[in-house]
């Protein structure tokens, strides 16, 4: 017997399934002689190869360049695309009159038009920038847009590059380098950023980026030209191009709405104004009939012309996403909802239409075995869902996080004695986080600790850094960071807080530990004399000695949570910590397997419209390990979109290559459409859980023709779970075999989707 869980057919995406890609633990950080000057001059030239269409093209620049060293004369439009580099032996470019620099607000989304004066197929845009070193509070961008258009008023996005902290992701088409080793050395790098245009006519070449501190400079802009007439730009997916203002869009054109489930919708905003952080925005609504939208009460109800809802937000600025509003209700008419953003000293912007339309769950269900959560979603967050105790059940999640370092805060100061906390037989009934979470186990959820340990010591003490941070030389580090040899009174405060947090969210089933700053040590460490004096005592090698002192944290950390549980007769959590798997060594150096200090795996899988790279990650954490311990972190948006249809297929190759759950970061990247693609993918495979809970990976027993067909399996006795994956840009029917078993069969896999079989292999 054969079951067929028919996929859905996936947008296109820039990032195809079989392209490399990195997790945020891989990649190390960039040693400084790989990036000498020579040899970025020399990549420049190689980049720019060919005819370059922006020399002495029109510039505009949205907001205008303001660094007072150059912007000397007015000339930063033509600067930029006059083909000349620095000459400064040190590269120094800030310094040059012929460069561009921009200075102010870091979240602040700056524009880049080139008008080439005509439509020319576009090969590939270079820019040259200053990327390191951070001890001199030099960043590269990180994050950076190409779109280009045929009129300057509509723009066709073409690929956006991201950056992820220190990591090289060498060959990675997503992520940018971030250049030299953070806070070490004295020696800049101006790095040609080079990002593939796909050979689309365009006659604007639009190029947006936000810094990653409060200052850029870069010496020149190229646009290489591409082959004959070039590719129909307008095949890519469209909007208006903002150059001022404060505008909110929809990732999709259209979002389903539910009749009995209230849906998120988180809208992003885009605010050029000068000085937007403090510049309020009113946000409107005109709502089709049968559709319900409810606001945060922080958003202040506002009134408004008859037929429009309209709310307040006190502060403006680049905020990633704006919400969470809510959706529900059964759209009639033409479903057709209009949102728009007004700003303080700002032009109203036009209405923008978003289609609604009506939509099912599929049946109820729930797991027993396998943990599903949003796993990034804070308490307030969870209390701002209408319905959520009930809500989040019936789109299939199980697990409910809880951020005790926010609500246990506010109990403590309202009163509550931290000393009645540890006497009490029952902790969590004493505050009213606590009782919430209670009510929430007694409907059948299991409840996650999630926290920042470490990080939030500098959240805590900012003015104490000079102690808890590596003891360096007429310096203290910038950047969030926490000496590995460092055991005095603020290491010994956070080890109690987290031990009277854990008491205060009562019994739990699992601890997440968000310690991104944990390899912060290597590198700052060896410059910190705290750390060069025990590393002497020690006579031990650097690398075994700093990581010893790093893992006697995460021993202290766990063991704060563990003997409250124990002193509570609670049942011990599973325990996993962000980006450390099995698949390398975190940092260059943890291993988490002959480590041993945690129970569950807990690969990031930021990857964009990559669900290849779930399939390959979670493989090859399951045959390392052994076991299903693993909690991968997938996501919707953060690091690059993902269509609703790709979340769903992530899912899939995450549970069907042998992982115990999955969890997502964040609430805030999750619209209607991606919530409602992961309900239909957890249904899907519900029946199946036994299987993927209990059965083992039975990959190597498939045969598929095409061989390009991404195939998962796993089996447990005679009933197997098999996922068939297409990669491709076209349908292709599938033939496959269950080599030893008489299961065999054709099936029609759409583009860049997948088919989730369940099968009678008796």
């Amino acid at each position: 017997m054969m079951r067929r869980t028919p996929g859905l057919v996936l947008a296109a995406c820039l990032c195809l399934t079989s392209a490399p890609f990195a997790w945020p633990q891989s990649g190390g950080i960039a040693k400084a002689e790989t990036f000498s000057v020579e040899r970025m001059l020399a990549l420049w030239g190689e980049r720019t190869a060919g005819t370059n269409l922006a020399l002495g093209s029109s510039v505009t620049f949205s907001p205008t360049p303001a660094y007072r060293l150059t912007s000397k004369g007015g000339t930063d439009a033509t600067d930029l695309v006059d083909g000349e580099l620095c000459t400064r032996e040190n590269q120094a470019i800030w310094w040059e009159e012929t460069a561009v620099g921009w200075h102010g607000n870091a979240s602040r989304l700056n524009t880049i038009v080139i008008d080439l004066g005509e439509p020319r197929a576009v090969r590939r845009v270079v820019w040259r920038v200053v990327a390191g070193c951070r001890k001199r509070n030099f960043y590269g961008p990180k994050r950076v847009r190409l779109s280009g258009g045929l009129d300057g008023h509509v723009v066709h996005q073409i690929r956006e590059r991201l950056r992820w902290r220190d990591d090289i992701a060498a060959g990675d088409t997503v992520r940018l380098p971030n250049i030299g080793e953070p806070e070490t050395g004295d020696e800049v790098y101006v790095y040609p950023i080079a990002i593939e245009a796909g050979n689309y006519r365009m006659r604007y070449v639009v190029l947006q980026f936000e810094m990653d501190g409060n200052w850029l400079a870069s010496d020149e802009l190229a646009v290489i030209a591409g082959e004959g007439k070039g590719r129909d730009i307008q095949d890519r997916p469209k909007s208006e191009l903002q150059t001022r203002d404060v505008w909110i869009r929809s990732d999709e054109p259209e979002y389903p709405v539910l009749a009995d489930v209230s849906l998120p919708l988180w809208l992003r905003q885009t605010d050029l104004r000068p000085n937007n952080a403090k510049l309020a925005v009113r946000y409107e609504f005109r709502m089709p009939e049968g559709v319900l939208l409810t606001a945060p009460r922080y958003y202040g109800r506002r009134d408004a012309a008859e037929g429009v809802l309209a709310f307040r937000y006190g502060r403006g600025g680049n905020s990633n996403r704006i919400g969470p509003f809510f959706l529900q209700g059964t759209p009639t008419g033409d479903g057709i909802m209009q949102i728009r953003a007004i700003g303080a000293t700002a032009e109203a912007q036009r209405w923008i239409k978003v289609r609604l339309f009506p939509a099912k769950l599929p049946k109820p269900f729930r797991y027993k075995h396998l943990s599903t959560s949003i796993g990034w979603m804070v308490d307030r967050e969870q209390v701002l869902w209408p319905e959520f105790e009930r809500v989040y059940a019936r789109l299939g999640f199980n697990t409910v996080p809880t951020f005790p370092r926010a609500w246990a805060k506010q109990a403590v100061q309202k009163g509550l004695d931290i000393e009645t906390v540890r006497r009490a037989a029952d902790p969590a009934s004493l505050s009213e986080g606590g009782r919430r979470l209670n009510r929430l186990r007694k409907l059948g959820y299991r409840i996650v600790y999630m926290e920042s340990p470490i990080h939030s010591v500098n959240w805590r003490h900012p003015d104490k850094a000079s102690e808890f941070k590596c003891q360096i030389p007429n310096a203290v580090p910038r950047e969030p960071s926490f000496c590995p040899s460092y055991r005095g009174a603020y290491f010994q405060e956070e080890m109690q807080r987290i031990a009277d947090h854990a008491l205060m969210v009562g019994p739990h089933d699992y601890v997440l530990w968000d310690w991104e700053i944990a390899g912060s040590g290597m590198w700052l460490g060896t410059r910190c004399t705290r750390c060069q004096g025990a590393l002497k005592e020690s006579k031990m090698e650097w690398k075994p000695f700093v990581k010893s002192q790093t893992l006697g944290i995460l021993d202290a950390l766990n063991a704060a949570v563990r003997s409250g549980c124990t002193a509570k007769k609670y049942p011990q959590p599973e325990i996993g910590m962000y980006g450390l798997d099995a698949v390398e060594p975190y940092s260059g150096l943890f291993d988490f397997q002959k480590d041993g200090r945690l129970d569950l795996q807990s690969p990031s899988l930021y990857v964009g419209d990559n669900p290849g790279a779930v399939h390959e990650c979670i493989r090859t954490a399951r045959a390392r390990a052994g076991n299903n311990r693993i909690l991968p972190w997938l996501t919707t948006g953060t690091h690059g979109y993902v269509p609703p249809a790709s979340a769903r297929v992530m899912v899939w190759e995450a549970l069907l290559n042998g992982a115990g759950g999955i969890t997502y970061f964040c609430f805030s990247d999750f619209n209607p459409a991606h919530m409602l693609e992961v309900s239909r993918a957890l249904a899907a495979a519900a029946p199946l859980e036994g299987v993927l809970a209990k059965g083992e990976p039975a990959h190597g027993q498939i045969q598929v023709k095409p061989v390009a067909i991404r195939c998962s399996a796993m089996r447990l006795g005679g009933r197997g779970a098999l996922l068939l994956a297409n990669p491709g840009e076209v349908a292709c029917s599938v033939e496959w075999t269950w080599v030893g078993t008489k299961a065999t069969g054709r099936v029609s896999v759409p583009a860049r989707d997948a088919v989730l079989l369940d099968l009678d292999l008796r």
